[in-house]
């Protein structure tokens, strides 16, 4: 009865439950992306703004005709939604925000592997890569050449929260893992020192 007598309540509710899909889409998948979600997003956020701008119109014009206020809540409702959507994902990306003081990948094929991006702020992001990109990540802490992020097993990459800088003759510094007692771990992931910036 009460959608039959205000049609703007189904509005309002439909509106409600597809910005809340779209924005946990967005905000779920934030650190885990699988191929083709960019431009899966890219076409959801081009829908929502479209319907926002074609539900503004319609609501606007039946405002001016019958000049009631409850006719303009499915575009508040939908600009509420959208905004506070954008306001979010401004939000993730300023967690990459601090400048990058050492960056180190494996030595994977062209389109799968594993980076570690350790930042000034002391936060870290390690990133696992094939058909999709997963992002983990914590603070760690710098001592000397030993890197001490803040957990084991991080996405099935590290076994060790324990990483040391290695240096061989005429090659790259190398990050390795290394067990509780200090010993490194042969058959854990190593990483390539791509970007040092701990000395000025």
């Amino acid at each position: 009865m009460l959608l039959t007598r205000r049609p703007y309540t189904f509005r309002v509710l439909f509106i409600a439950v597809t910005g809340m899909v779209l924005s946990f889409r967005l905000i779920h998948n934030a650190d885990h992306t699988f191929i083709f979600d960019k431009e899966i997003n890219t076409l959801l956020l081009a829908a929502a703004a479209t319907i926002t701008i074609l539900t503004a119109v319609n609501d606007i014009e039946k405002f001016l005709q019958q000049r009631q206020w409850q006719q303009l809540l499915p575009t508040v409702t939908a600009i509420l939604f959208t905004g506070l959507t954008s306001a979010t994902l401004a939000l993730l990306q300023l967690r990459d925000s601090s400048p990058t003081l050492l960056f180190a990948g494996t030595d994977g094929q062209e389109n799968s592997g594993a980076s570690l991006e350790l930042r000034e702020d002391g936060t870290y992001k390690l990133s696992s890569y094939a058909l999709g990109t997963d992002h983990y990540r914590g603070r760690y802490t710098l001592q000397d050449s030993l890197i001490l992020l803040d957990k084991d097993n991080i996405g099935a990459i590290t076994e060790s929260h324990i990483l040391v800088i290695r240096k061989e003759f005429r090659q790259d510094a190398v990050l390795y893992q290394l067990d509780s007692g200090g010993c490194m771990l042969e058959e854990a992931v190593s990483f390539v020192i791509r970007l040092d910036r701990r000395f000025p």
